[in-house]
Parts: structure tokens; sequence; C-alpha cells
């Protein structure tokens, strides 16, 4: 067995029995189960979430090392975690953020460990930056005082990482936490009359060239507004996409919704399409996919534009 901590081994040698019937019992279902890996991953990171706790409680020890075990053979069996997953960013959120927490790893070992895994699936599920995530809660942890608000933090910092559809839900969130955890949740200085889509990059009246989008698309894509959001439709498939300062996600949409969103024409009034160039004010931007777009349309904040050779949606920023 790989070499752990002191605390960690008198742990394992008192529930040797039970934690092996787990395993076996896990083991049933997944003959493919390597337990010698598993136990890599047990040294490698329950053995920081044991030592992580306060000295001096070893119910409290035990408590935590039972709920890792239990959480991370499930998420071992799935090939969530360990050296054969895809992503570890897993074991870095518990490394990390987990014992950055102090007691309330302690306290609440199984919600934080659950709360922390899901967040990471679904960052990565959702397009977001997990690691950036990770980083960004390991330093934040410390100075949240319980674990509902360790939990909303998160949710705020989650939005930062890149999940844009997540953005009215964070900001209401974010209006009941002290405002230094926002800002160190967000990076920035929160304004609280700032919409967020583009946050402050943008001043009244401005254009700003934003960034492309493609990866995801077979075929060049359409788009269409909806309100806030866009449409996309590229051959047979269709997605909703949501876009701000942060970045983008996409989640799937109906033939049905596209075409509703597409009879939508509203257009800023105060902006103007000119021979491949947008015309706002005083300002302009000219861009070569604005010359022949396969598809223009606009929110109050975003234009979003394609072209018949491109699987790239690019976005302009509108102040």
């Amino acid at each position: 067995m790989p070499r752990v901590s002191d605390r960690l081994g008198s742990v394992l040698q008192a529930t040797r029995d039970d934690l092996n019937h787990r395993f076996a019992d896990v083991r049933r279902a997944n003959a493919g189960l390597d337990g010698q890996a598993f136990l890599s991953f047990v040294a490698e990171s329950i053995d920081p979430l044991a030592q992580a706790v306060p000295a001096g409680n070893a119910e409290r020890i035990r408590s935590v090392v039972d709920a890792a075990y239990d959480i991370g053979l499930e998420l071992f069996s799935k090939g969530l975690v360990g050296g054969q997953a895809r992503s570890r960013q897993i074991e870095a959120a518990w490394r990390e953020v987990a014992t950055a927490t102090g007691g309330l790893l302690a306290a609440s070992p199984r919600r934080l460990l659950a709360a922390l895994t899901n967040a990471v699936v679904n960052l990565e599920g959702e397009g977001g930056r997990a690691e950036e995530w990770v980083a960004r809660m390991a330093t934040i942890a410390p100075r949240c005082g319980d674990l509902e608000t360790l939990l909303r933090v998160g949710q705020v910092a989650a939005w930062r990482a890149g999940l844009a559809h997540h953005r009215s839900g964070a900001l209401a969130v974010a209006d009941g936490l002290d405002e230094g955890l926002v800002r160190a949740a967000l990076d920035v200085r929160r304004d609280r009359g700032t919409n967020y889509e583009w946050g402050s990059t943008t001043t009244p009246g401005s254009i700003r060239n934003g960034r492309g989008f493609g990866g995801l698309f077979r075929q060049p894509p359409q788009v269409a507004a909806a309100e806030e959001q866009f449409l996309v439709r590229s051959g047979a498939e269709h997605w909703l996409m949501t876009v701000d300062l942060y970045g983008a996600t996409f989640h799937r949409a109906t033939a049905g919704e596209f075409e509703q969103a597409a009879q939508n024409r509203a257009w800023p009034r105060d902006l103007e399409l000119k021979r491949g160039t947008l015309v706002r004010g005083g300002q302009s931007l000219a861009l070569p996919v604005l010359e022949q777009p396969n598809s223009l349309v606009a929110s109050a904040y975003t234009v979003a534009a394609t072209t018949p050779h491109s699987h790239t949606i690019t976005l302009v920023a509108l102040g």
C-alpha cells in the first residue's frame, strides 16, 4: 500500500474489515476495479483530508475518512477520479478547497465533498473552467464562516469560471453575500448597475470586438436572437447559447425554438451596418464577417454574426 500519514493509517487499520467489505461490494458490480490504483487515490486525495481536520478529535477524523472513502470509491468505480480519470479536478478540489475550509470539512464532510464534486462535474460538463474555479475557491474557502456561505460563493465563482447561463442566479446569490467575498469570487469590484453581459469592458455607446466561438459545429452555424440569449442552428442540430464577459455555454434546443427566435428582427435603433462596418454614435468597427454574413442578429448588448464558410460565431460587445 502507498505510504500514508499515521493519522490516516490508524483509521484504515481500525476500520479495515468494514472498508474491505465496501470495496468488495463495489467490485462485484465492476470486476475490473483496480485495488492498488484505488489505494493510490486514497493516499493522494483522502490522506490530505484526514490531515486537514483539527487535531485532537479522532471521531471527526474518522467521519471525514469514512465520507471520503464512500464518495471516492463511487467516483473511482465510474472512472471520475484516479489515474485513469480524464480530469483530475475533482481530486484537486478535495485537496485544495476542502482542506482549506478548516472546521467546515470536519463538521460536514459528506455534504462538502459532494458539493465540491458536483461543482467540478457541472463545470466540466457545461463548458466551464474547472481548474480556474478550484484555484479561486482555494483562496476564498478560508474566509467562509459556514458551509452555506461557501456554497453560495462557489455558485458566484462558477459563473466567473465560464458558466454564463448562471449569471442571473449568481448575481441574485451575490446580493446576500459579503461584498469582499463577492469581489474575491469575481476578481472585480461589483457594480450593481451593470448587467454583466459584457461588464466593465464596455462604456455606453461603445462597440468592441468580442470573441469567436467554434469547434462545436459540424456545419457552418446560423444564429437567431432570443432576448439576452441566442439560438444556434448547425445542420440538423440546435443549441441555446448564453454568452457574457466570462464565457459561453451551449445547451441543446429544438428546431422549433430556433425558428421562433428567427422571427425576432429586433435591432438596436442606434446601431447601423454600413458596408461591413458597425457604426454607433462616433464609433465604428469593421469586420470581415460583417461584409457577407450568413446570419446577423443582435441583443441589447451583443451582436452575433456568422458566414457561410466558417464554423465560428463572431460576437461583438455593445456598451
